[in-house]
């Protein structure tokens, strides 16, 4: 098991994302398609899942921050 799971991951989830309002499949779709590069170097199932995890928290905590940055702008630069 390694990219034949990653690639068709990331499809579903962009499809879903496509299909949906307001969701955050993006994010994990982007770390699944990653993580298919990953795999075709051939490490293990443990090691993919690994840098799923890590792309997929990086990149909501990263997408957290920016909005939190557009609902609540900072009172000192107005």
């Amino acid at each position: 098991m390694g990219w034949q799971l990653w690639f068709p991951l990331a499809g579903m989830l962009l499809v879903g994302e496509m299909a949906g309002v307001g969701c955050c499949l993006l994010y994990f779709a982007l770390a699944s398609a990653a993580t298919g590069l990953l795999a075709l170097g051939g490490p293990s199932l443990e090691a993919q899942l690994a840098c799923f995890l890590v792309i997929s928290g990086l990149q909501l905590t990263w997408a957290q921050l920016r909005l939190r940055r557009r609902v609540r702008p900072d009172p000192k630069r107005s």
